[in-house]
């Protein structure tokens, strides 16, 4: 990266740019990067001849950007000739941050940046830095996610102190964006007792102060007790499974429904997965996560109980189910959530079912002609089911949901049949 840097930036530039925060962490842990966050001693003008585009964040200052071949993203920060770096490097959130890296690769490190991070400890820059920009809370759960441990003054900055007022001034996507990096952690389960713990957040999930208050189910299904521990619990075992992030968010979303179970029908939660689905859907939307996060986790609600079903169901149910997934893109990921869930699932037939659930009309051995307009040629005449039962294709629009249907389920038989005698 520092070669292409190099060649991107004027010669006469290059003593006044400095690599900081994530990109110099990643270098220092030999981690692959695809951009770059600089502090630049230049001025806009020099930027825009260089073809930057300025930035502005609703909660945080303004950056310029441009992509470059072989670097990726390039996000500078200009300073001002008065402002010492150490000063500038001060102003971030973590010391792991706060380390910068001159372009022929001297690294400059007033804070201790290093040494924290191969400690992997996370220490706040300053006493207030919080104070200065509270969507910090979230980065510092989601580097905890990730194996950091906040030190004991770090973790005093934050208790004790009701954040929510603060809070409501940053926008909602500064703490989506945590919390879906920390969903691709090894630990993304610990984003929400961090939460918890520090009663932070409620401003932008309150459905999830509400969870330890819901029973998730009868005790002798649900021995943890409440919904919020059922959830983790259940995030825990998928992250075992699945990498996914959207699997693990789909799990720990999966019974979102029993919120809106009236308290005098606990502990059961009848048609909680009817229920989940649009409350899924309204709470991604308030969060401003992307469009899959919110089908995913409509779906996993939506799906999750009758999947858990599987060995009871009916072929045609199992079929439907096999194909709203497929129609989700949850095909995938439906059978890990169901086992994290559960603690079982039948893979082999869940695949033969998917398998005829998305078969065409071809690969289902079915001649299109029957859907045609007919030619009353010699396959109409000695092939097609209509003419053998006396009437004329095409067949009508009322009867293919059925006729397709029956032809899934005798393709799923066949391949389950194979698949028992092998």
């Amino acid at each position: 990266m520092l070669e292409q840097l190099r060649a991107f930036w004027p010669a006469e530039l290059h003593g006044r740019l400095f690599l900081a925060g994530g990109a110099v962490r990643d270098h220092l842990l030999n981690n692959p990067r695809n951009d770059a966050d600089m502090v630049a001693l230049v001025s806009t003008g020099i930027l825009i001849k260089l073809g930057f585009v300025r930035i502005d964040g609703v909660s945080t200052d303004p950056v310029w950007v441009r992509t470059v071949a072989g670097v990726g993203r390039i996000e500078v920060r200009p300073i001002e000739p008065a402002l010492p770096l150490e000063e500038e490097l001060a102003r971030r959130d973590f010391t792991v941050n706060a380390i910068a890296m001159r372009m022929d690769g001297t690294v400059i490190d007033p804070l201790g940046g290093a040494t924290a991070l191969a400690e992997k400890r996370l220490t706040a820059c300053s006493a207030h830095s919080f104070a200065d920009d509270p969507a910090r809370l979230f980065r510092a759960f989601r580097f905890e996610c990730g194996g950091y441990a906040m030190d004991g003054e770090t973790k005093r900055m934050i208790a004790g102190r009701d954040w929510e007022g603060a809070l409501r001034h940053i926008p909602v996507e500064r703490f989506s964006r945590e919390m879906e990096k920390a969903f691709g952690l090894e630990r993304p389960r610990h984003f929400f007792d961090a939460m918890a713990e520090h009663k932070v957040g409620r401003v932008y999930f309150p459905e999830l102060f509400r969870m330890a208050s819901v029973p998730a189910g009868p005790l002798e299904y649900h021995p943890e007790g409440d919904l919020f521990t059922h959830s983790l619990e259940v995030l825990e075992r998928v992250t075992a499974l699945s990498t996914d992030p959207l699997t693990r968010f789909g799990a720990f979303m999966h019974d979102i429904g029993k919120l809106l179970t009236e308290p005098a029908a606990y502990p059961k939660h009848h048609d909680h997965d009817k229920a989940g689905a649009p409350l899924a859907k309204k709470i991604c939307a308030r969060m401003r996560l992307p469009g899959d996060w919110g089908k995913a986790a409509a779906a996993a609600s939506h799906l999750h109980q009758t999947a858990g079903l599987w060995p009871a169901l009916r072929d045609t149910t199992k079929l439907r189910l096999a194909e709203r997934a497929a129609r989700t893109g949850m095909e995938r990921r439906l059978p890990v959530i169901v086992r994290a869930d559960r603690g079982n699932f039948d893979e082999e037939q869940w695949a033969h079912a998917v398998n005829a659930a998305t078969m065409t009309v071809e690969e289902l051995g079915i001649n299109p002609h029957i859907f045609e307009e007919c030619k009353d040629d010699d396959w109409c005449k000695t092939s097609c089911p209509m003419h053998k039962r006396g009437r004329k294709c095409p067949m009508p629009e009322a009867e293919r949901s059925a006729f397709l249907i029956q032809r899934r389920i005798e393709k799923y038989r066949q391949l389950v049949g194979v698949k028992q005698r092998g």
